[in-house]
């Protein structure tokens, strides 16, 4: 029908065998109220158009957006799982280096700890010393199952660390040392603040 429309419009007015305009009131008429109607439906069809192209537009837009926001996701997630995997190979390494620190005692050594911890003596006998550093037996049996740990075994364990880094520092150049607090450091330090 618009076809219609459009060709009707369009097409030369008719000449009488006169050679004049054929002008015929009705046809006048019916030209004159197709008109309107065409260019309201033109105007229409140009609307549709429009809208039809600002759909697409938004919906290239919501597309674009949504590709963009699932790949910076995935680019995320990546990440995320990069660092995952980097922290657990961390901590794999950190295992390995510990299980190589301790390795399981041999059958003397097993023999000497056992005696440390549960041998018959005095509990005044002096079973380790460093230096100044000592422990004694009474201490010792605090490291059997269901025991509660003493300072002194904690503070002896300390300088038995220290001593062992600094061993590894004179092997091993450029590697730095480690410094150990003595059990009793907290405990001054907060006896020493309150007095003040």
């Amino acid at each position: 029908s618009k076809w219609r429309q459009i060709a009707q419009t369009s097409l030369p007015r008719k000449f009488s065998h006169t050679g004049h305009q054929d002008v015929d009131d009705e046809k006048e008429k019916k030209s004159t109220s197709t008109a309107p109607e065409l260019i309201s439906t033109e105007e229409d069809h140009h609307d549709d158009m429009t809208r039809k192209l600002d759909d697409q537009q938004r919906q290239r837009t919501k597309d674009m957006l949504a590709n963009r926001d699932a790949s910076m996701f995935q680019s995320g997630a990546v990440q995320r799982l990069e660092d995952r995997i980097t922290q657990q190979e961390l901590e794999q390494e950190a295992q390995e280096k510990a299980s190589d620190l301790l390795t399981p005692l041999t059958t003397p050594q097993r023999k000497l700890v056992e005696e440390a911890i549960y041998g018959e003596g005095s509990p005044t006998d002096i079973i380790a010393q460093v230096g100044t550093d000592s422990v004694q037996r009474a201490s010792m049996s605090r490291l059997a199952p269901g025991q509660w740990l003493n300072d002194e075994v904690i503070h002896y364990f300390m300088v038995m660390l220290s001593n062992r880094d600094e061993q590894l520092t004179k092997r091993t150049p450029g590697r730095k040392r480690s410094h150990f607090f003595k059990s009793f450091f907290m405990t001054k330090l907060l006896d020493e603040g309150n007095a003040n």
